[in-house]
């Protein structure tokens, strides 16, 4: 199989995701994945079930005690973290924003901090989400039943690396298609719920058709 970058732009450099990158950590694996350990107030959790669309979900978050997130400091999120599953759905991506700051995040998880001056977040989310992307990571991911991909192997994605204001062009361009995406999404689900009320209400005879 060919590799993701080889039909970029001569000029692009390709380099490996390790090499463009402050660090990549796995979420801590014991005490913040204990169902019984988990609150209803208190510091949220991300999971990899809360990755999805490029996004991260708070539709069904879990939450830490204070005393215990306090321990777990080196697993604070900040803005313009990227988050990759690595268990499960291998290669599901977010962006952290300034509203998850200080969150937490759990062992099936990845977080990706960029060296900036050379690799721009939005850009690598946009890339990571790419077709391209997940066909590589898929091709090294391993495990019948649960599918995984480690660290060291993530390390070694090769990245096509444009200047960073055309990263920031690419960047910015796809999260508006996505955004387009999440709207018509939410159109489309907002549609079926209001189908489904009127279709109870036409076929109870409570409503005129017209």
């Amino acid at each position: 199989m060919n590799d993701p970058v080889d039909r970029s732009p001569a000029e692009w450099r390709e380099v490996p995701l390790g090499d463009v990158c402050e660090f990549l950590q796995v979420g801590h694996s014991s005490a913040t994945v204990r169902p019984d350990r988990h609150v209803t107030e208190g510091v949220p959790l991300v999971r990899a079930g809360d990755i999805g669309n490029r996004r991260i979900s708070s539709a069904a978050i879990s939450r830490l005690p204070g005393d215990l997130a306090d321990d777990l400091g080196q697993y604070r999120l900040r803005p313009g973290d990227v988050l990759c599953t690595r268990a499960g759905t291998v290669g599901r991506v977010a962006l952290v924003s300034e509203k998850e700051r200080d969150w937490l995040f759990s062992t099936h998880l990845v977080r990706i901090r960029t060296t900036e001056e050379l690799l721009i977040p939005e850009y690598l989310v946009s890339y990571l989400a790419s077709p391209m992307a997940a066909a590589w990571i898929d091709a090294r991911s391993t495990g019948s039943t649960i599918r995984h991909i480690s660290v060291r192997v993530l390390r070694d994605l090769p990245v096509p690396l444009p200047p960073v204001r055309i990263q920031r062009d690419i960047g910015e361009q796809l999260a508006a298609l996505d955004e387009k995406i999440r709207v018509h999404t939410e159109i489309a689900r907002t549609t079926a719920e209001i189908r489904d009320v009127l279709a109870d209400l036409l076929f109870t005879d409570l409503v005129e058709p017209r």
